[in-house]
């Protein structure tokens, strides 16, 4: 799976559960909670994401991670199974 493809997944998946975001606004360099998602909504989107990529990742690793890393964590766990 392409990169592009995780983070469009991802941008879908924050649309689903903060239908007020725009997913356009998701960048890699930016941080979800800059973009006013609250912590809960986080791992939801975090948990969706990883959850129709079929991809297992402690919640603990996404800490403090801006959408770059996340999709780091990701890709390196697709690319690794």
């Amino acid at each position: 799976m392409k990169r592009e493809e995780i983070l469009n997944t991802l941008r879908q998946k924050a649309c689903e559960i903060v239908p007020d975001i725009n997913g356009e606004d998701i960048v890699e360099k930016c941080y979800l909670r800059d973009l006013d998602i609250d912590s809960i909504d986080r791992n939801d989107i975090i948990i969706e994401l990883c959850d129709t990529l079929d991809v297992k990742v402690r919640m603990i690793e996404f800490s403090g991670k801006n959408v770059g890393e996340i999709l780091d964590i990701i890709e390196d766990k697709i690319n690794n199974k």
